[in-house]
């Protein structure tokens, strides 16, 4: 016998999640299903027992934009559930740390952006009064652009854009570094097997810095990244909704009006409503089939591009226990200055380790969350440039653990475990056609009306996530598309009570 639900939510990644739980808390029955044991997508961690004691570790590197005063704080307060998840915030007096290569700077995150940074950032890069003129039009456009304004620099690549304000090399290389850690894209086009990749867009950069600066809010979610989708699934839960993990979808029937999903196992839901947080391209080319779409819908979703993670943007997370605090930060930021982004693409195409510090990004999340890491003990998750399907990984490896001894000094004496996750393997943890770090990529020609829109051209087939975000950076893209696509099948649901029946 095959369940009926109002609604089907497939994956738990923070826009799936996130739509389910307004939807559940709306009155739809609905069923969140997820094909691994843990929730999440890539915003998730994993428990790991060394000794009798227990960590929860971040599967991916993850510190978050807005937090609360963002799409997951707008989605809970849509629920009613506005402590559903709970926040750590860094404070003035235990701010994150920023170094350019082994220069010491001010906090380069907002909250902590303050006049103090320009003159670090001066001291540091050696520039002019005349070259930080450029940085500083830089944040007056960030701070006081119209969103039309901004819109008419979406066909304009981020690189292009900063290059017409700022001469200084090593201010460059800073902007370069904010738009990558945003984007997980590079700021300008790269070839790849023939084929050229349009570089960040100019417009939504500039949207995202302005909506994470404006906000002044930064954080890490209590109980590590997964708490975010455990948040919203209990939301779910409390709603009479179902979450199932485990539950890998490998069909999508769109045969009849109501459709039917198809699990693994055999088991079959039924639903005129099917949200996919699989991915646009995994969701309608895989799991639902070409045939079932317009050819010019079809040729538009295979022109698509992934952010990246395993095509250009190769990288290694190591995950690092330590047996004593060896720092109070929260979040380390390391910006290249004598490694152009250009030069560390080069060393990872010929698989050689660089001779100079690339782009690190350290997290420490039991200083954010002290129940993440045995008492006494510390947990340390940082990333960094690695080349893709290295031959030569050990090395490494080995470079991005001598930048994490470099600023956290201690790490080699006092580790216990390292564990490692390499960029270029996410697809097999999200089933995704590739290893993209951020869905669809907000590059030049994929965002403003350029974006993909959550409805499909099946009535009743949604899709959710970062694919489909209409602005965010990572898992906040997700969130707000979460929010967005929630917003669209509650409108449908009341225009079309007939086909939706509120159980």
């Amino acid at each position: 016998m095959v369940e009926k639900f109002n609604v089907i939510v497939i994956g738990s990644g923070t826009g799936g999640a996130g739509c389910a739980a307004i939807l559940a808390s709306a009155g739809l029955k609905t069923i969140l299903l997820e094909k691994n044991p843990v929730l999440g997508g890539r915003c998730t961690s994993y428990t790991k027992t060394v000794n009798g004691e227990k960590w929860i570790i971040d599967k991916y590197v993850h510190y978050f934009c807005r937090c609360e005063k963002g799409p997951f704080g707008k989605i809970l307060e849509k629920c009613g559930e506005p402590d559903a998840i709970r926040w750590f915030h860094p404070t003035f007096e235990n701010p994150p740390l920023g170094f350019l290569d082994d220069i010491p700077i001010g906090a380069p995150l907002p909250p902590f952006l303050q006049p103090s940074n320009m003159s670090d950032l001066q001291r540091a890069t050696g520039a002019t009064d005349e070259e930080m003129s450029g940085i500083l039009k830089v944040f007056d456009v960030i701070f006081s652009i119209t969103k039309r304004k901004s819109h008419a620099l979406d066909d304009i690549e981020f690189d292009e854009w900063v290059n017409s304000l700022v001469s200084n090399q090593k201010l460059l290389y800073i902007l370069h570094s904010l738009c990558i850690m945003m984007n997980v894209h590079m700021p300008f086009s790269i070839e790849h097997k023939g084929k050229v990749y349009p570089g960040a867009s100019a417009g939504d950069s500039i949207r995202n810095l302005s909506k994470w600066f404006k906000a002044g809010n930064t954080g890490y979610p209590i109980g590590g990244s997964i708490a975010i989708s455990n948040g919203f699934a209990n939301v779910v839960r409390k709603n009479n909704g179902i979450v199932k993990t485990n539950a890998k979808i490998v069909k999508i029937i769109v045969d009849n009006y109501n459709k039917i999903i198809e699990l693994d196992d055999g088991t079959q839901y039924e639903a005129p409503i099917i949200v996919s947080n699989a991915g646009i391209k995994e969701t309608v080319l895989g799991l639902v089939g070409e045939d079932k779409f317009p050819k010019d819908y079809i040729k538009r979703v295979k022109e698509l591009i992934y952010s990246e993670g395993g095509r250009d943007y190769g990288v290694v997370s190591l995950k690092i226990g330590v047996d004593k605090k060896l720092t109070d930060s929260p979040v380390i930021l390391v910006i290249p200055q004598s490694l152009s982004f250009r030069e560390i693409l080069d060393f990872k195409a010929r698989d050689v380790v660089p001779d100079r510090p690339g782009l690190y990004y350290i997290t420490i999340p039991s200083n954010m969350d002290k129940s993440l890491a045995p008492p006494g003990m510390q947990l340390i998750n940082a990333i960094g440039p690695c080349a893709i399907n290295s031959k030569h990984l050990d090395d490494w490896i080995d470079y991005n653990l001598r930048a994490v001894e470099k600023y956290i000094p201690g790490v080699y004496e006092h580790k216990i475990f390292i564990d490692i996750t390499v960029g270029d393997n996410i697809k097999e943890w999200t089933g995704r056609f590739e290893s993209d770090m951020v869905g669809i990529a907000q590059s030049v020609g994929q965002v403003g009306k350029n974006r993909p829109k959550p409805e499909t051209p099946i009535e009743g087939l949604y899709i959710v996530g970062a694919d489909t975000g209409s602005i965010g950076i990572g898992t906040e893209l997700s969130a707000q598309s979460g929010l967005e696509t929630a917003e669209l099948i509650l409108e449908y649901v009341k225009s079309h009570p007939d086909k939706v029946k509120i159980e």
